[in-house]
């Protein structure tokens, strides 16, 4: 392929397209898996200016990476498809668990699970070939690959774990089974119908969406989440509510209310009732100086009505008469009982019975 050649859309692009605007909707897909469905297609295009020219220079291989320390393959590989078909597949697939996971993960957290994701599968996917040639005598040394796909996988792990709902697809086919075996069964089904397909790549996927879902790889993510989202958006410290915060908190207002009310009716009482009297001179002076106050404010008590279909009411706590129906007049203003009247009257009262 010359430097400076586009590629031309294909039928799997052009499918791709229909599959996206006519089936599923673009107003449908969240921002960031629409914006990498948008990065993979335009360096399949080769709308703007790459490293690469083609793919074998940035494929994964355990050679390139482990040997000739290339770590830039590890992300280029990523975006880089073999044809048409092969981007078709992977971002038809991209599309649907995209739905579900920004949603859950919010935009943001989405792409980053996706970039630390695409770094991780290509290491185990680099281990699984080193380990594979080093101690089962397998020619996965030269072992190259390129595509989405391995993050799809770990992304379908997810899609299973967090989405109950999930329809468990199998290339395009729905089949019933428990979500923890479809992941599985559709490693084994590409591997039979598409040989040319990366196994230890999709197993890379599966086994890092395993340590994300079961294993401690969401602890530490989340953990370099947090502080990576700290950093690049401190959050403010909110006032907190302190009682005890100065003379004008709302503990300290309520106390000096208390006070102050139980100050001013200190000084009230002692004012009609000077400290020193007897228990009989105290009661008689405090209803004196009551109704005096009764008769001199104009206005400030409430009326009583004038005219009454029986005996009018006696002003709050005088009881006269000895039954519950009242048959005498209301006190004047100034009127003042006999403080030993009031006594005989109590004991005759609550005197027990013969």
């Amino acid at each position: 392929m010359n430097p400076g050649r586009r590629r031309q859309p294909g039928m799997g692009l052009m499918l791709l397209f229909y599959q996206l605007f006519g089936v599923i909707g673009i107003d449908k897909i969240p921002p960031v898996t629409l914006g990498t469905i948008g990065l993979q297609v335009a360096v399949f295009l080769r709308l703007f200016k790459l490293p690469w020219y083609k793919p074998t220079q940035v494929c994964v291989s355990a050679y390139k990476v482990w040997t000739k320390k290339e770590y830039s393959r590890l992300i280029f590989a990523a975006v880089e498809h073999g044809d048409d078909w092969h981007l078709y597949y992977n971002m038809l697939s991209f599309a649907v668990k995209g739905q579900s996971l920004e949603r859950r993960f919010g935009s943001f957290k989405f792409a980053y699970i996706i970039a630390v994701f695409t770094v991780l599968t290509n290491v185990v996917l680099v281990a699984l070939n080193t380990i594979a040639s080093d101690y089962l005598d397998l020619d996965f040394a030269d072992h190259c690959a390129v595509g989405f796909s391995g993050v799809i996988f770990a992304l379908k792990v997810l899609t299973t774990y967090y989405d109950s709902s999930y329809t468990h697809q199998i290339m395009g086919i729905p089949i019933m089974m428990p979500a923890k075996y479809a992941v599985w069964v559709e490693l084994v089904l590409i591997q039979l119908f598409v040989p040319n397909a990366s196994f230890t790549g999709h197993l890379a996927g599966i086994l890092v969406g395993m340590a994300f879902v079961k294993g401690p790889l969401k602890y530490f993510m989340d953990l370099l989440y947090s502080l990576v989202k700290g950093i690049v958006f401190p959050s403010r410290p909110t006032s907190q509510f302190r009682p005890q915060a100065g003379p004008s908190g709302y503990a300290n207002d309520r106390r000096s209310r208390s006070s102050t009310s139980y100050a001013s009716a200190r000084e009230s009482y002692t004012e009609y009732v000077p400290p020193g009297m007897t228990e009989e001179e105290q009661l008689r002076r405090a209803m004196e100086e009551s109704m005096r106050e009764g008769a001199n404010s104009q206005g400030n008590a409430p009326p009583y009505p004038t005219s009454y279909s029986g005996s009018p009411p006696p002003p709050a706590g005088f009881i006269f008469g000895d039954g519950p129906s009242f048959s005498s007049a209301p006190p004047q203003p100034g009127f003042a009982p006999d403080i030993e009247e009031l006594r005989n009257r109590r004991e005759t009262r609550f005197a027990p019975s013969s």
